[in-house]
């Protein structure tokens, strides 16, 4: 089974699941930041991404520190950094946990250019004190040309993110392939796919064997 996973180049890698093909679809390019003080009580990472281009976690000590969903839980575990993660994932379940943390918090989002501004605008309407950092961007190629021969008897394909999806759909889906499967980590991301007219699976991105998910879900 020929099985393709769209995460972005300069994510890392687990070698558990190296049967899978990695094909990135656009970059990710770390942008310089600049960490104004240290006064925050409450650290947000929106993103795997922000995980990987934020470099100062020694300012994460005695901060209760809080990720958008799993695969950023799971990138931060991997740093040795513990983080409370919503049960449902992403903005609307976060705001569900923040709700019950302090008024007299004082939050720190680090995200990339054009991430969600959710939450940031939920602690805003509650006058909560909010500072972020954007510390990467999203780069797509210039060119998808060479990329299609890749995906020419692919079976099934991951997608980490909308993306991912919106550049696959737009620039190397051939519509006359029926019978791909696509799997989305997230809900969000499975309903922007839906609402292309498709049928996207939820997949757990950190199974023990993701390989072995996807084959029994095809």
């Amino acid at each position: 089974m020929n099985i393709i996973d769209t995460k972005a180049s300069g994510i890392k890698s687990h070698d558990k699941n190296n049967l899978i093909k990695n094909i990135p679809l656009f970059d990710i390019l770390p942008i310089k930041y600049k960490l104004e003080e240290n006064n925050f009580t409450h650290i947000i990472f929106q993103s795997i991404s922000s995980v990987e281009c934020f470099k100062d976690y020694q300012i994460l000590n005695n901060k209760k520190v809080f990720s958008m969903g799993l695969s950023t839980n799971q990138a931060l575990s991997e740093k040795g950094i513990i983080s409370t993660c919503p049960d449902i994932p992403g903005s609307e379940g976060l705001k569900l946990i923040i709700n019950d943390e302090p008024n007299d918090s004082k939050y720190l989002i680090i995200k990339g250019v054009d991430g969600l501004n959710i939450i940031e605008d939920y602690l805003h309407q509650k006058n909560i004190y909010i500072e972020k950092i954007i510390c990467y961007e999203r780069k797509e190629f210039e060119s998808y040309s060479e990329l299609k021969k890749n995906f020419l008897d692919v079976d099934a394909i991951i997608f980490p993110s909308i993306l991912a999806a919106k550049i696959y759909f737009n620039q190397l889906h051939d519509k006359n392939k029926k019978n791909i499967k696509f799997f989305g980590i997230s809900e969000r991301i499975n309903k922007f796919i839906e609402a292309l007219g498709y049928n996207p699976i939820l997949i757990n991105y950190f199974s023990e064997n993701l390989e072995l998910d996807i084959k029994e879900s095809t």
